[in-house]
């Protein structure tokens, strides 16, 4: 299934970092590898807020303005036409709890989860409060 969304990243992050390949191996399915290099596997945190975020077709108003992250392990995997591919599996990702619903609807396979999400850019500083029922808070 394809489908178009229209909108904006604004702002938008993204942030890599590197972990024991180990620490993340069991979060990948069956033919899927980490990426490594010298024993580090890859994350990918994508923090963007959304602005206006639809499906093309539909007017304007009918989008949604929400803060959503994404957490991706890079990875490589082999596809039968292509060969070996790399690009990020994503694990989990998460939105303010008003729209996930309507992320699901769209984009069903994200698996978002509700968080209160409080993202705040000064200068070079950007500070990040997540919540949720299973992470009392991070920051």
């Amino acid at each position: 299934m394809h489908i178009e969304l229209l909108g904006k990243w604004k702002p938008s992050f993204s942030f890599w970092y590197g972990t024991n390949e180990q620490n993340v191996r069991y979060l990948l399915p069956s033919g899927f590898e980490p990426q490594t290099k010298n024993g580090n596997a890859f994350w990918n945190i994508f923090f963007a807020r959304t602005n206006h975020m639809r499906p093309a077709g539909l007017p304007i108003w009918c989008g949604i303005d929400s803060w959503l992250i994404i957490y991706s392990i890079y990875v490589s995997t082999r596809v039968e036409a292509s060969g070996t591919v790399n690009g990020l599996y994503v694990v989990g990702s998460q939105a303010e709890p008003k729209f996930v619903s309507k992320i699901q609807s769209v984009l069903p396979n994200l698996n978002v989860q509700p968080a209160e999400i409080d993202l705040e850019l000064q200068g070079w500083l950007l500070n990040l409060k997540i919540k949720n029922d299973d992470l009392n808070k991070l920051e």
